[in-house]
């Protein structure tokens, strides 16, 4: 062999090495990438929306007791923070012109932020810190889409191949994740509850049965998704029954203790506001809701879900893998947790829909990529098992 040909042989294995290394590091290298990519957004370009007056007006009511000082205070900030143009572009409504003005109708609408008990308390805890308290809020969201996402990879790093695991990230950006970091709301942190969750499952964890408690302190409707858990966790056979009793016990009795405590008006005020119109003044005033007023929210939702695209590829991956799965030769055993990933996020957003029409995917992008890591995991072994008879 001559010098040329060596050099070139040499040069074609550097390589296959490198396309080889980059194959399998593929994975941490999307994650390490998205969020990179989310803390560069949340920092060059939070959403400042809204939402965020009432979370930032709940993290400082216990330092500004006054409701005149502390609604001076909130809005002040506000527009000190992100600019009177961008501040009169969020304060476009009559209603929220009236909580602009009246320190009464602002006190009225904390109840709906103070029941997020976790995301408040992250805020102030940030602000604590000398950040500003309106990026705080965005800040919180996005840290919280980062850790989940790296739950995940820690939940499955040993049991999806790399590559595969590495599409993760990029289909979470696929269904809104970017929103999510972005928004001043306690989805990401959700999303964050829902992750980790899942590693504790994953792990055989009996930390689980601490953490699903724990969870409805950041989102109430993680009740949903929490009893499943503890289902699973039941039928499975990890830990004590009783055990996991108490932990559902104490999951139903923690949601109920929160929401009394916030003063949150409950679903009937939440579906009138969301569906009927919003209220400046909920303690005050007295309305009916009427089933039809349901069945309104109901079709506006059904409509809306006719143009949703994330959760048309969730139902896509679900189909896909759950025919996979049965398709599989794997043993029920092995199955069991892919199920549950199935099943568990299929029922949150199911159930989720029928009790509060809306299909906003900031709400599931936690099922949405545990619909997702489950097909990756099962084309993953299924990719194994052909090599291997290959090989044979």
């Amino acid at each position: 062999m001559n010098t040329r040909e060596s050099e070139a042989q040499s040069s074609h294995s550097r390589g296959h090495d490198l396309l080889q290394s980059a194959v399998r590091h593929f994975s941490l290298v999307s994650h390490v990438g998205i969020s990179l990519f989310l803390l560069g957004m949340v920092l060059w370009k939070p959403a400042y929306d809204w939402d965020m007056i009432g979370y930032v007006a709940c993290a400082k009511e216990a330092e500004i007791k006054d409701p005149v000082s502390l609604h001076k205070w909130v809005f002040d900030k506000v527009k000190a923070t992100i600019g009177t143009e961008r501040f009169n572009e969020i304060n476009h409504t009559p209603y929220r012109n009236t909580i602009t003005d009246d320190p009464r109708a602002l006190q009225q609408q904390l109840p709906f932020s103070r029941v997020r008990v976790l995301y408040v308390a992250a805020i102030a805890g940030l602000s604590k810190l000398g950040i500003n308290v309106f990026l705080a809020a965005h800040l919180v969201s996005a840290l919280a889409c980062i850790l989940g996402l790296w739950g995940l990879w820690a939940a499955f790093a040993g049991r999806v191949d790399g590559p595969l695991l590495g599409l993760i990230p990029l289909f979470a950006l696929a269904c809104g994740m970017l929103k999510v970091a972005t928004q001043s709301s306690p989805d990401g942190l959700a999303f964050f509850m829902v992750a980790v969750l899942v590693l504790l499952l994953a792990r055989r964890s009996r930390w689980t049965l601490v953490l699903v408690p724990v969870s409805v302190l950041a989102r109430a409707d993680l009740l949903l998704f929490g009893l499943p858990v503890l289902g699973f966790v039941w039928f499975r056979g990890d830990g004590r029954r009783s055990l996991i009793l108490l932990s559902a016990a104490a999951a139903v009795v923690t949601t109920v203790v929160v929401c009394r405590w916030s003063g949150h008006y409950g679903m009937r005020t939440l579906l009138y506001c969301n569906y009927v119109k919003f209220l400046p003044y909920p303690a005050d005033t007295e309305f009916h809701l009427h089933f039809a007023d349901y069945l309104v929210g109901w079709r506006q939702g059904l409509r809306k879900l006719l143009f949703n695209t994330p959760f048309f590829v969730f139902v896509t991956v679900i189909m896909a893998a759950a025919l996979c799965l049965l398709r599989s030769s794997l043993c029920f055993g092995e199955r069991r947790m892919k199920w549950f990933l199935i099943v568990g996020s299929t029922f949150y957003v199911t159930i989720h829909f029928v009790l509060f029409p809306s299909m906003m995917e900031r709400f599931f992008i936690g099922q949405y990529l545990m619909g997702a890591m489950a097909l990756v995991w099962i084309l993953g072994e299924a990719a194994i098992g052909r090599n291997a008879a290959v090989s044979a």
